[in-house]
């Protein structure tokens, strides 16, 4: 069960509310007995299979002996990984460089993902090679257009990359307390995407030509209007709201609930003895216990539409319980999506009034949602 628990039944003001109970602490799913192994078909190896395994291990293996090589050989003298060309200039992987920096990014990026591993690998250095293609591409335009960062700027944007921020803003002590290091390394990333920076900004805000601005506004100069008619669920007859549920009439029986949700079956049996033999209350037990965000108001949901309740029945035959239950009667356990339920029927369900208008608003909501033709 989750603690975002929405709810689209009937208030005891005659709004319509549903019971979604959801598990708030933990996602684990009690399963009992013993699980199925189910019988998958062997997969036929074919050629393109194997050339795509073939690149992954290369991947992996690229993946694990570049920081290797750094290691043993040297940062200095390690000449990288060439993975292609643009232009004239290389794609290279090489410790330090923009290449070795994309890497560790998207890496972190894909640590906490739980994605296969192998398809994670995959990821982290195919977009790693896409970010640095398109970085290399536009540094060249910015080498053509003679665009340099210049000491003055470069200082400017450390102080406006936040490194060295304190409170929102930039702090000298924090900037004199941090390590050589980090000032350098704060220094070459800034210094060597603000050519980059620069070219991108400008494309996006470079102003519009008169011939293209005559272009744009000719596009709008011939329009369409267009006139509809909004029908929503409102607009449906009564006497067919009325009609449906007179002949669906077990959906919109009311009654009155408290629910207690935990996570296993074991859980929730041990609650309902407890309960029925009197060692607690129904109400001190969802308290100490249930995991929905109704725990806090001793269990207690309020009046409710059977069809509101449904949803939270794994098998909604259950749920027929409910309906032939007595006043204070403590139902279950009953398995929900995830997790375990007990009931108690506050009061008895009692069939609605199909002419009221409060009845004939939900009967019409759950149309919109259930039996829209």
């Amino acid at each position: 069960m989750s603690a975002n628990d929405d709810t689209n039944g009937k208030k005891p003001e005659g709004e319509a509310k549903e019971l979604t109970i959801g598990k708030a602490k933990k996602n684990t799913v009690v399963v009992e007995g013993k699980k199925e192994a189910a019988l998958k078909p062997k997969r036929k190896i074919t050629i393109g299979w194997v050339l795509g395994m073939l690149i992954l291990i290369l991947i992996a293996i690229s993946f694990v002996l570049a920081p290797a090589i750094q290691a043993f050989v040297g940062k200095s003298t390690s000449d990288g990984i060439v993975f292609g060309k643009y232009g004239k200039q290389e794609i290279k992987y090489a410790y330090g460089n923009y290449f070795y920096d994309q890497v560790q990014n998207y890496a972190d990026q894909y640590k906490s993902s739980g994605m296969d591993q192998t398809q994670a690998l995959y990821q982290i250095w195919k977009s790693a090679y896409d970010s640095t293609v398109i970085f290399t591409a536009i540094n060249e335009l910015a080498t053509k257009a003679g665009i340099i960062a210049a000491d003055e700027v470069v200082n400017r944007a450390i102080i406006n990359s936040g490194a060295y921020n304190k409170d929102g803003k930039f702090d000298v002590a924090t900037y004199q307390n941090a390590s050589a290091e980090t000032k350098a390394s704060v220094e070459k990333s800034i210094r060597r995407s603000l050519p980059y920076q620069i070219v991108v900004d400008d494309v996006g805000t470079v102003l519009s030509s008169s011939a293209e601005a005559e272009y744009i506004a000719t596009m709008a100069s011939k329009g369409r209007t267009f006139r509809y008619l909004a029908v929503d669920q409102n607009q449906y007859p009564n006497e067919l709201a009325s009609q449906y549920a007179l002949q669906n009439k077990q959906l919109f029986y009311t009654m009155d609930l408290s629910i207690i949700s935990v996570e296993t079956a074991e859980q929730a049996k041990n609650l309902y003895e407890s309960i029925t033999s009197g060692q607690t209350t129904f109400e001190e037990a969802a308290v100490a216990n249930s995991l929905d965000s109704y725990a806090a108001a001793e269990g207690k949901v309020g009046q409710l539409y059977y069809y509101g309740i449904l949803s939270n029945f794994k098998n909604a035959e259950e749920a027929l319980a409910l309906l032939s239950a007595k006043e204070g009667d403590v139902l279950g356990p009953f398995e929900a999506n995830g997790s375990f339920s007990l009931y108690k029927i506050n009061s008895a369900a009692v069939e609605s009034d199909y002419a009221s208008d409060s009845t004939l608003a939900s009967v019409k909501a759950y149309l919109a949602v259930n039996d829209s033709a």
